[in-house]
């Protein structure tokens, strides 16, 4: 498949990877919540936070120890899904739609999905729509290469890899499904990346402030805590909850400050390779300012409970 999927100019993929001014922000999410943690947070962020609309929910796969198939950790992340909307009695939820069942082996092998037919549709009925992927890029990267169109009608605010100053860009999004992550990087569409190392890791907290500013705040509240006391016991340790940060951008840029440049290359033993200054420019975060991002969080999930009990 010829690369890149876009003719834009850089005019226009500036303006569409600027912050949007439009409130509420309108995007779809695609997640692998059964995972670990921080996609149920994040989740919840994304349906509770006032400047906020999320339009769809999309399950992406993942594998870990428990969850040996991409298969098995998507269906995973559906019904974790479907229970979360449950836990906050969402009236009028978005709707929650299957994704990728394999990761991508080759650019013209896609991995249809009710999630990928979604997302294309919702693209080509639009001029462009917000993506909100907290996951490997599975059902992103098929999308653009069922249908090549939407790479003109979409952009991209996406959670994963390290910052191209590092020694490797490998990490658990990234790395999930290389080919899927490498496809999408050389396409061309608008992308507002998160790294991890010294941006998403700072959204650090510990189980005795989860339990004590969340825990307390109704079903869902309750959830949350128990969920991350379980996956880090003890008092004096703590926790990242990662995948806060691309949804605080959406809120707030200010929280996490970026800058634009051109978009590195995945090279295949998972370092970025940045010599081509010719490449589609993109913006790239490097930093998060955690305090006003925990406590917005906080405050949206508790102005939801307030109005929904």
């Amino acid at each position: 498949m010829q690369l890149p999927l876009t003719t834009m100019s850089d005019e226009r993929r500036r303006q569409l990877i600027a912050h949007p001014t439009k409130e509420p922000v309108e995007f779809v999410i695609d997640t692998d919540t059964m995972n670990e943690i921080d996609d149920q947070f994040a989740l919840v962020y994304a349906l509770t936070a006032p400047r906020l609309k999320c339009l769809g929910v999309y399950a992406a796969p993942f594998v870990n120890r428990i969850y040996t198939t991409p298969a098995a950790g998507m269906e995973a992340s559906y019904h974790e899904i479907l229970a979360l909307l449950q836990y906050m009695r969402f009236e009028n939820p978005p709707p929650v739609l299957q994704g990728s069942k394999a990761w991508i082996t080759a650019t013209d092998r896609p991995v249809d999905s009710p999630a990928v037919r979604d997302l294309i549709n919702r693209c080509l009925a639009t001029d462009y729509l917000m993506v909100v992927s907290i996951g490997a890029l599975t059902n992103v990267a098929s999308a653009l290469m069922l249908e090549p169109k939407i790479a003109d009608h979409i952009v991209l605010v996406w959670l994963g890899g390290q910052p191209e100053y590092w020694h490797t860009a490998r990490e658990y999004n990234l790395s999930g499904d290389l080919k899927a992550t490498q496809f999408v990087l050389d396409s061309g569409v608008p992308l507002v990346r998160f790294p991890c190392k010294n941006v998403a890791e700072h959204m650090r907290s510990t189980p005795a402030e989860i339990e004590k500013h969340v825990g307390s705040i109704g079903i869902i509240g309750a959830y949350l805590s128990r969920i991350f006391r379980q996956i880090i016991p003890g008092q004096m340790r703590s926790k990242v909850i990662w995948d806060l940060v691309p949804l605080a951008w959406l809120v707030n840029p200010d929280w996490i400050p970026s800058h634009v440049i051109p978009t590195p290359k995945l090279k295949d033993d998972q370092t970025w390779d940045t010599s081509d200054a010719t490449r589609p420019v993109y913006r790239v975060a490097i930093d998060a300012h955690r305090d006003p991002i925990l406590a917005d969080f906080v405050q949206a999930l508790k102005a939801y409970h307030d109005t929904h009990e």
